[in-house]
């Protein structure tokens, strides 16, 4: 008999931008399994429906999102220095 192993997520990180005018908000989470690496996108209205989209990476996946996210962000550093 196969065991149901319950699957533990650990949150790395919470990003959320939220209007206080209209309830509304905008997560980004990164989370973590035993084996995989997730990011989860949700919007919504507070007390009402929401939007989630989930991203499952591998490991190549992971370090091309790393570097492309790190070349943003030295561009922007150059950018801005170069202002």
């Amino acid at each position: 008999m196969a065991e149901n192993k319950k699957v533990v997520w650990h949150k790395l990180l919470d990003l959320v931008h939220s209007n206080k005018e209209n309830a509304s908000y905008k997560s980004l989470q990164i989370l973590k399994t035993d084996k995989n690496i997730v990011l989860q996108l949700t919007e919504g209205v507070a007390q009402q429906s929401k939007n989630k989209i989930l991203f499952q990476l591998n490991e190549q996946e992971l370090s091309l999102l790393v570097l492309r996210l790190q070349k943003i962000l030295f561009d922007l550093w150059n950018y801005e220095k170069n202002k």
